[in-house]
């Protein structure tokens, strides 16, 4: 499991680009997972009477929201984009323009093989999140996320996360890895604040064997 925003990415075919020391393009904003109504900014700010909903972002194609406080602060994260994680596109539905999230689901007959869901931006994978999901056990591992090296520190690693646990929110979820940075990675994005080891169940040891 990755640092936050930190996986590894730029795999042939994947977009990248990068303009910055630290991987940020720069004319990249910032993207926010949102159910629903927003509350808080993430500074902690409470948004109220003189906050905004902005017009939509002109790279992601998406609603924005302007925090005032943070604005005044000259805090560059004062706007964000806001997306429905649990928007999750087919592949044959998915839209051409802007950033979308796109489900890849485990073989037909396995449900609870590996799968994944993809981060598009105008069509082109720049992230994307590998799980093994089992309804019937109520585990849900995360096996990987990746986002390319171009669009890092922007908030689509916690975009994946949410994508993720919102496809199975009845699942227990695990990560594969438990090293410093994935713990530091899950305690960001976990609701619990805790990393756990993978608890894969004898149905997900048995549907991925059908997996190439």
């Amino acid at each position: 499991m990755p640092d936050r925003d930190r996986a590894t990415g730029g795999r042939d075919g994947r977009a990248d680009h990068s303009d910055t020391d630290d991987g940020a393009g720069s004319d990249l904003g910032y993207v926010r997972p949102v159910l629903g109504g927003e509350s808080f900014c993430p500074a902690g700010h409470r948004l109220g009477g003189d906050d905004s909903t902005g017009p939509v972002d002109a790279v992601y194609r998406l609603p924005t929201t302007t925090c005032s406080a943070c604005r005044a602060a000259g805090d560059d994260r004062a706007t964000w984009a806001t997306i429905d994680p649990r928007r999750v596109h087919t592949t044959a539905e998915a839209p051409a323009a802007g950033l979308v999230l796109v489900r890849h689901p485990p073989p037909s007959g396995y449900p609870a093989a590996p799968s994944s869901i993809a981060l598009q931006l105008d069509g082109v994978t720049i992230g994307d999140i590998d799980i093994a999901v089992c309804d019937v056990d109520a585990l849900g591992v995360v096996e990987h996320v990746r986002i390319d090296p171009g669009y890092r520190r922007r908030g689509l690693g916690r975009l994946l996360i949410a994508a993720a646990y919102t496809s199975a929110p009845t699942c227990d979820w695990s990560i594969t890895a438990i090293t410093p940075s994935a713990v530091d990675f899950w305690a960001a994005i976990h609701p619990l604040g805790a990393a756990t080891p993978p608890r894969y169940c004898v149905h997900h040891r048995e549907d991925a064997e059908h997996v190439p």
